[in-house]
């Protein structure tokens, strides 16, 4: 039994010199950002916050070796795919490593991933994809996500002199604010500040009805950006932040 054990074991924990894809999965309250390695296993080619709409997930190549590293800032996750039959725990200070390979008669099929360790109030949203692709179809969709991620070039918009600049921050993965207000019909600026560490957020407007009237920018802490609103008409006012459901506050526009 012990011999089965560990040659068990040793399987699982093998990892190959050169596996086909290398991917960091940081597991933050309360999301899941993939970094897609290049080579050296150091320089990010490509991060993928989750969720972010029908491409968010972990997409990988089929029948290629797969290594993942698992990194944490804040508490303890644990990185689970059921048909992996496999979890592994995501401990701060220190990285854990697993490598998996999907068979090539899978490709093109979707496998749910998750959180398995209770990490808080959030843990529920804690949920993921993984997408299995063939080496052409995954190939296509790095050069596209690549291509897609890189800032665009075009003129800052500016707002008119004097305009309302309204000041907001992130932390612990609460909006600090939860009340802004601001003059109907008159552009103004939000100066948002991400103190999570790695960990995305954006802040979004949304109108009573539930349209979006205010798409702002996704990106990690420790950052900050400034978010130009054109003029908004009299009312109430929902901010959330896309990433974290729990993250919403009241704009209140008159």
């Amino acid at each position: 039994l012990f011999f089965i054990s560990w040659q068990t074991l040793n399987t699982v924990e093998a990892i190959s010199e050169q596996p086909g894809l290398h991917v960091r999965a940081k597991a933050g309250q309360f999301q899941w950002t993939f970094d897609y390695l290049a080579a050296d296993g150091k320089t990010i080619e490509y991060s993928q916050f989750v969720p972010t709409g029908e491409d968010g997930g972990l997409a990988v190549p089929v029948g290629k070796p797969i290594l993942v590293d698992l990194e944490s800032p804040d508490v303890i996750h644990a990185f689970y795919v059921p048909r992996f039959l496999f979890k592994r725990d995501v401990v701060p200070g220190q990285t854990n490593q697993f490598e998996f390979t999907v068979n090539e008669s899978e490709a093109g099929q979707t496998f749910r991933g998750q959180c398995a360790e209770l990490c808080g109030a959030g843990h529920r949203i804690m949920v993921f994809d993984v997408r299995a692709l063939s080496q052409a179809d995954f190939d296509a969709w790095f050069e596209k996500a690549k291509a897609s991620a890189k800032p665009s070039q075009g003129p800052a918009q500016s707002l008119p002199p004097n305009s309302l600049t309204l000041e907001q921050s992130a932390q612990g993965v609460q909006f600090v604010k939860r009340e802004l207000e601001a003059q109907a019909n008159q552009p103004f600026a939000i100066r948002f500040v991400n103190e999570d560490s790695t960990i995305p957020h954006d802040l979004d407007i949304m109108a009573g009805d539930g349209s979006k009237v205010f798409d702002g920018e996704v990106f990690p802490g420790p950052d900050e950006r400034v978010y130009n609103v054109t003029g908004l008409e009299p009312g109430t006012y929902e901010f959330v932040c896309s990433v974290h459901a729990d993250m919403t506050g009241t704009l209140t526009v008159k």
